[in-house]
């Protein structure tokens, strides 16, 4: 007997199926794995009575049962032969996989034919998927549109880390928002203006490397904020030593305590943030490594009555807002200016919505590029790099405002040039046009109505951005070209958008999400090269995606799930097989084929599993 045959595992409570495979599917055998499947190459079938013999008591001994892929069916005869008149297996053999399926009935014996499931390969005769249920692809981020030093910034991050551009591209735009805070406003026209505010979430499963990709793209505004910190200290110590001398001189004046300086700001109350901000009309950046903690916090100390989400909405539109304290008094700031930045995974994504049609969800643009292999990169940023970055981030945070004052800030003007005004015209109208289709989701239909003022907001940030690279040269009048990258941006955030619509999924029926997760969960499996083209068990999906497909009680309800999947398979996107159970009755178990077309993550190179 050849030396390369492999012993399968002893029978016990699970028992095995010896997979023999035709040589050029060998690479991919392992698809068949966990315990259901022992897998035998077939060079190294018997090639006389001899081989055979001994091959079969271990065949007998060890499996129940045997599937045999071969793509001309060459050695099918004489071993189907000999099988079935040895017998010894539970149902003989449960199935044949070959391309040549013709070749296969001559061979069967009538005593066996009965317990034969002739299968093709997954990658024949697979119909197309319905056109509506694929939805457009993601855009990939503009990087074009970002200001030269930047593209450079994110490159070196993202090559750094191994994470998709994106990532770095979003953090950046987060980052300049916050250096630029109220120092400036573009006029659109006479009566609307807008600040560089952004709302913007970054989704990604865990594990892909958002935090370490976020990081640095902040370390200038955090050094900004140690040295505000420091700047308080210094000032918090002279109010100390003059409120001690006024103590022991009458004549001298009372002094006034110093308020924190703020350019970062973290998780914190509604009335922290107001009182932060009130005494800080410049502004900043509020960021979370999880959205969702922020969220979670929305009227934590209010017993789940207060006003946070509200606070919040008005907040994106920097109307003024007041409140009562709790210790009394009122606390009010006339022009509140601040982005907000995060990460997200796909499943905290409906958080967003929260089930109400507030406009909350509207207010972010939402990033969700696709994964990429995140092998390791001994090559980091480098510190010329790094410093190039935070200077650029720095000299956005010295654009000073025409006035601020310790309560108010009145931001620099840019007006738009006609060029500018025209291209923001058009791309108005279009969105305009979009909005008021039918076919828009209507959980969507605010995100479309906010995009001008989102274009208006990226633009005069990239204008900025743009002065400073050299790119631009009239600080007051903001090019066409300008807009147009700003456009671009909010295309992307928009194709994102209709990508993820299916993870939302409001008001969806029980049945209508079932589909939805369990296709995720063929979309899952097929982006494992180890699984693509071989089939998914009953058990695999049952089991597997049982995160995924369970009711609110946690339990599993077959029968739907039979039903989702038989859907599933008139609409093209899975093939069931159904073979004969190891125990010898007469109930079946499935296998699923998963249509090719339900394409894997491409890898950092492009390649399609």
């Amino acid at each position: 007997m050849h030396h390369h045959l492999q012993t399968p595992r002893k029978k016990g409570a699970l028992m095995k199926t010896l997979l023999i495979v035709a040589d050029q599917f060998y690479g991919e055998s392992k698809l068949f794995h966990g315990a259901d499947f022992t897998i035998l190459q077939e060079s190294n079938l018997p090639r006389d009575d001899a081989d055979f013999n001994e091959a079969y008591k271990l065949f007998s001994k060890y499996s129940d049962a045997i599937v045999i892929a071969d793509s001309e069916a060459s050695n099918l005869p004489m071993l189907v032969k000999q099988l079935a008149n040895r017998g010894g297996f539970t149902g003989l053999i449960v199935g044949v996989i070959c391309e040549n399926v013709s070749a296969i009935p001559t061979i069967l014996l009538p005593e066996t034919a009965a317990n034969f499931s002739i299968i093709k390969p997954a990658n024949l005769d697979w119909p197309a998927l319905p056109v509506d249920n694929e939805k457009p692809p993601k855009a990939p981020f503009p990087m074009s549109a970002l200001p030269k030093p930047m593209q450079e910034y994110c490159k070196a991050v993202s090559e750094s880390k191994r994470t998709p551009p994106d990532y770095a591209a979003i953090s950046i735009l987060a980052a300049m928002a916050g250096a630029l805070g109220g120092s400036t406003k573009l006029m659109v026209k006479s009566d609307w203006d807008e600040l560089p505010v952004l709302w913007l979430a970054l989704c990604g499963e865990p594990g892909t490397t958002k935090t370490p990709t976020i990081k640095p793209c902040f370390t200038p505004i955090r050094g900004i904020q140690s040295e505000l910190r420091k700047r308080y200290k210094m000032k918090l110590k002279d109010f100390n030593e003059a409120r001690e001398r006024a103590k022991k001189d009458s004549e001298s004046e009372t002094p006034i305590k110093p308020e924190p300086e703020y350019l970062y700001f973290v998780d914190t109350t509604q009335e922290g943030l107001i009182k932060a901000l009130a005494d800080n009309p410049r502004g900043g950046v509020l960021v979370s490594d999880e959205l969702t903690s922020w969220l979670g916090s929305h009227d934590k100390y209010s017993g789940g009555g207060g006003n946070d989400r509200s606070f919040y909405l008005s907040l994106w539109s920097s109307t003024a807002y007041s409140s009562n304290r709790k210790s009394g008094g009122n606390l009010s700031v006339e022009l509140p200016i601040l982005s907000i930045f995060g990460g997200l995974t796909p499943s905290s994504l409906p958080k967003l919505h929260g089930g109400s049609e507030d406009g909350f969800l509207s207010r972010f643009l939402i990033s969700c590029p696709d994964e990429i292999a995140s092998y390791f990169n001994r090559n980091g940023v480098s510190e010329i790099t790094q410093l190039e970055y935070d200077t650029f981030i720095r000299k956005l945070y010295a654009i000073e405002p025409d006035h601020q004052d310790i309560e108010t800030i009145t931001p620099r003007k840019v007006v738009l040039s006609e060029d500018g005004l025209n291209v923001f015209e058009a791309f108005a109208n279009v969105v305009e046009d979009e909005k008021r289709k039918d076919s828009t989701p209507v959980i969507f239909k605010g995100a479309w109505a906010k995009a001008p003022s989102q274009a208006a907001r990226l633009a005069l940030i990239l204008h900025w951005g743009r002065q400073i690279s050299g790119e631009e040269n009239d600080p007051y009048r903001l090019s066409a070209d300008t807009m147009d990258a700003a456009i671009e941006i909010v295309k992307y955030f928009l194709s994102h958008l209709t990508s993820i619509e299916s993870l939302f999924h409001v008001g969806a029926s029980k049945a209508e999400e079932l589909r939805r997760k369990v296709i995720s969960w063929l979309k899952k499996y097929n982006s494992n090269p180890k699984n693509h083209g071989f089939p998914a068990s009953w058990h695999d999906i049952r089991h597997d995606a049982r995160h995924r497909i369970t009711d609110f009680n946690g339990k599993i309800d077959d029968q739907a799930l039979t039903q989702c999947l038989e859907g599933l398979v008139a609409t093209g996107y899975i093939k069931l097989e159904f073979l004969k159970n190891k125990s010898g009755n007469d109930k079946t178990r499935p296998i699923v084929f998963i249509n090719p077309r339900l394409k894997a993550h491409p890898d950092r190179k492009g390649h399609t599993a």
